[in-house]
């Protein structure tokens, strides 16, 4: 089993592409990569744009 395949984008990846979870049985994240960093980048996005409407009021 060499590579893993991510539901969010839909490919089969190396498992060098995915992080490392110890809470998994196979000891890796679901998501790979580039696809969590793709999640963080709008979290935080969304999560600023909050915080500075509350701000406002």
């Amino acid at each position: 089993m060499d590579t893993r395949h991510c539901p969010q984008c839909n490919t089969a990846r190396p498992l060098s592409a995915f992080g490392t979870d110890r809470r998994t049985l196979d000891g890796f994240r679901r998501l790979c990569r580039s696809c969590r960093a793709e999640n963080r980048r709008i979290h935080t996005t969304i999560k600023r744009n909050l915080s500075r409407r509350d701000r406002a009021a």
